[in-house]
This record gives structure tokens, C-alpha cells and sequence, in this order.
């Protein structure tokens, strides 16, 4: 007798059970459906697992990488201290109104040695803000410490000039320039973070 001789439906009727056959071909094909289920649910979920932890990943990666361009158009927003017109402790640029409301420029030396040799450095290098913000940023920026180089160097080794000396400054172009500097980058950067918070809120 072939050993396979028990799968067939003739051996179950020569033995005088032929119902066997149908109750052993209605359990194999249960078997198989079983087993097939199994293994279609078993990739499926495998598959649904890895797109889900890579878009749970990549989320991750977006929200951080969002953090990191936040704190870095933060770090530069500290700077507008330095170029602001409203006078301060850290102010560059100053002014003074006569009586016919004619005003007269000043640079704070001390303030404009500090923002170029120190803060910029700080915000850049130090706080990994040149990392992370928009070109466009970065440029005014060098921008405008590039447009106060100039007289930064011009009185470095001036022995009568302190840190606490003010500088006639006389170029209306480039007091313009820098008014207007500072008023660009302080839309800009609004502008930026309110983006970039919008985005960080849709991650989370």
C-alpha cells in the first residue's frame, strides 16, 4: 500500500468510511486558511509597525530639528538689543534731539567692540545659532556688523577712545542702513519663529 494511500477518498470508501475524507479535507483547508490568516496578519502588521515607527521617527526628527531652529533665531533675537535705536544699556547706535528736533548720531565704542568681537561669536558659535537659522538671516547679520567694521578698526588703537566714548557717527546712508537693518531683521525674525512654532505644534 503507498503510504499517501490514506489522503485519497477511495481508501476511506474501501474501508467503509467514507466520510473521513471529508472531514479530514474540511480540517486540512481550515488549517490552511488558519495558517494563511495568520501569516497575511502577521506581515501586515509587521509592515504597519515599520511605516508607523518610521513616520514616528521622522516626526521626531522634524520636531528637533524645529526645536534647534527656534533656539537659534532666538539666540539671534538676543542681538537686536545691540541694534536697536531705543537707547540702552547695550544700544550701538544712540541719538540726541536739539530744540529743532534735529538729531545727531552716536556709536557706543564699548557696545560695538562687545556685539562684534563677543556677542556675535556667542550667538553663532557658542549657542550653534549659525547652525540652524535661514541664510537670509545670517547675512543681515554679518551685514551689519560688516557695515560698523570699518569704524570699529578705524578707532581700535585710539588711545582716547574708551569704552564708554560715543562716536559721532556722520554717514546718514549708513545710519539709514543700520535703522533699517534692524528693523528687517526684527520683522524677519518674527516672522520666522511664528512659523516655526506653527509647524512645531502640528508634530506634537
Amino acid at each position: 500500500m503507498c503510504v499517501l494511500e490514506w489522503v485519497t477518498p477511495d481508501y476511506w470508501q474501501k474501508i467503509g468510511h467514507p466520510e473521513a475524507w471529508a472531514s479530514i479535507v474540511g480540517g486540512g483547508l481550515t488549517a490552511l486558511v488558519t495558517l494563511l490568516s495568520v501569516l497575511i496578519a502577521s506581515i501586515l502588521t509587521y509592515r504597519f509597525t515599520l511605516r508607523h515607527s518610521r513616520v514616528v521617527h521622522g516626526t521626531a526628527v522634524r520636531a528637533d530639528r524645529l526645536r534647534r531652529e527656534i533656539d537659534a533665531l532666538e539666540q539671534i533675537w538676543s542681538l537686536l538689543a545691540y541694534m536697536s535705536m531705543q537707547e540702552s544699556e547695550k544700544t550701538i547706535v544712540r541719538w540726541r534731539e536739539d530744540r529743532q528736533k534735529n538729531r545727531t548720531y552716536f556709536v557706543h565704542f564699548g557696545n560695538l567692540k562687545h556685539f562684534l568681537l563677543h556677542e556675535m561669536s556667542r550667538a553663532f558659535y557658542h549657542e550653534h545659532a549659525g547652525l540652524f537659522m535661514p541664510k537670509e538671516i545670517r547675512d543681515r547679520i554679518f551685514d551689519y556688523g560688516g557695515s560698523l567694521m570699518g569704524l570699529y578698526l578705524r578707532y581700535e588703537d585710539d588711545g582716547e577712545v574708551t569704552g564708554e566714548s560715543l562716536i559721532e557717527l556722520e554717514n546718514r546712508r549708513l545710519i539709514e542702513k543700520l535703522e533699517n537693518a534692524y528693523g528687517e531683521l526684527n520683522r524677519d525674525l518674527k516672522k520666522e519663529l511664528e512659523e516655526r512654532y506653527g509647524c512645531l505644534l502640528k508634530t506634537e
